[in-house]
């Protein structure tokens, strides 16, 4: 009797573990169809903008930690890392030290754009707190 037990348990476990996941399938009665590829496909990239691409522009934001792990407010990382991205130079401007670790972070994070730092003792009278200036030139063919 035991080793029926066993014997079925084995069978079990391996009809269960035997079959690859299902595919992802759309509605059957989608009028859209969509490439897979689309479903299943993950980007780790920021897109370039051809608006952003193609003008002058420049663009400013504060920032300051939100703690020792953080150093940028959930509802700030899209924006500054879109900007980030698009950009051809970035000018840090805060506590040297702090202004480091912003740099750090933004080459960690794959950003292109020639990186300086202008220290500064205080923003507002803040140790915490970054001026981060975005800039970009268009090219000229």
């Amino acid at each position: 009797m035991n080793k029926f037990i066993i014997f079925v348990s084995l069978i079990f476990l391996f009809n269960g573990c035997s079959k690859p996941p299902k595919p992802i399938k759309l509605d059957s009665g989608s009028a859209i169809s969509i490439n897979h590829n689309l479903i299943v496909d993950k980007k780790y990239s920021v897109p370039k903008d051809n608006f952003l691409k193609n003008n002058n522009w420049t663009y400013n934001i504060y920032l300051s930690p939100v703690d020792k792990d953080t150093l940028i407010k959930n509802d700030l990382i899209v924006k500054t890392f879109y900007l980030a991205h698009n950009a051809d130079k970035l000018i840090i401007l805060g506590y040297e030290p702090l202004a480091k670790k912003y740099k750090d972070y933004f080459i960690k994070n794959d950003v292109n754009a020639n990186i300086e730092i202008r220290p500064l003792d205080s923003i507002n009278y803040k140790k915490d707190l970054v001026n981060i200036l975005f800039f970009h030139t268009k090219e000229t063919k």
